[in-house]
């Protein structure tokens, strides 16, 4: 999921000016490396700050030219390793186990992505009416604002207790099922690209329309322009944190997260859709953790 991901800080200085590295390039003058995201994918991009147990990295987006990623394919690459060591997985899991011992064990249900094969343009035609297993129906197509074209992503029906994700077919278009009783008058959809150089898009669909065919718009976010300082933010003393149905405090989870990622699934829920979860006006965004089951 990209929207979670920010360029804080763009780079002024010239990439023709940095020593070419393994991973990227060498910044003199910040004495940093700038790890080459160019041909990462949106889950990738998002899974080097995990494993990588990173919250800020200088990192450049720039498309690469078929020269430049020639030079690239001839050249040994060196990924940054995981800095993991035994006390800090244990404190992962102490943190871990306290937050899931704040409520009763009947409450906490560890969830994973339920996730649905993508389907082919036809499948979705042949089945847009069908109400398969009691399930409620979602399909249209994910495309780009700018060219029209067809974007291969995801598509998730966002609750505070799960998530419904189906992939895109390589023509943009995506069919997902949804329970039917969890459907209420208004749904959170989560429009997500493959790659970065799209944004992600969050709509609010009223019942009505969310039966309906959909063509969801991208824009192209110019992140083929930019490098500097990439930061995956963690959450702040005004963000709402959401785990599996119940708030949790957010330096719980922010210290939690920090040393042990790998433990949840997180959906990051800007200022301007908070008001779908609550009526509160002083959360600058929202987080919905989900705990792995192991």
């Amino acid at each position: 999921m990209n929207n979670f991901i920010r360029i804080a800080d763009p780079c002024i200085e010239k990439l023709d000016n940095m020593q070419d590295v393994p991973d990227g390039k060498f910044c003199s003058i910040c004495n940093k490396n700038v790890v080459d995201f160019s041909e990462f994918t949106s889950s990738e991009l998002q899974n080097f700050f995990v494993e990588n147990k990173v919250q800020q990295v200088c990192g450049n987006f720039t498309k690469k030219t078929t020269q430049d990623k020639q030079a690239k394919k001839n050249s040994p690459t060196k990924h940054l390793q995981r800095n993991t060591n035994f006390s800090k997985i244990a404190a992962g899991m102490a943190l871990t186990a306290s937050i899931i011992n704040v409520y009763p064990a009947q409450t906490i249900k560890p969830v994973a992505e339920q996730t649905f094969k993508k389907p082919t343009q036809q499948q979705n035609e042949k089945q847009q009416d069908k109400k398969e297993n009691g399930n409620f129906i979602i399909s249209g197509k994910m495309v780009s604002v700018k060219e029209n074209q067809a974007l291969v992503g995801s598509v998730s029906f966002l609750t505070t207790t799960n998530i419904y994700t189906a992939e895109t077919d390589e023509n943009g278009y995506y069919h997902l099922e949804v329970p039917k009783e969890i459907l209420k008058y208004e749904s959170l959809l989560e429009f997500s690209p493959k790659d970065f150089y799209h944004s992600t898009k969050l709509e609010i669909i009223n019942i009505e329309n969310l039966g309906k065919k959909k063509t969801v718009k991208l824009e192209n976010n110019g992140w083929g322009n930019y490098y500097g300082i990439i930061e995956s933010p963690l959450a702040g003393k005004n963000s709402l944190v959401i785990a599996d149905g119940k708030i949790l405090d957010s330096k719980t989870f922010t210290r939690s997260y920090s040393l042990f990622p790998n433990q949840y699934i997180v959906r990051y829920i800007p200022k301007e859709f908070v008001k779908f979860f609550t009526n509160k006006n002083d959360y600058e965004d929202v987080y919905l953790v989900f705990i792995k089951p192991k």
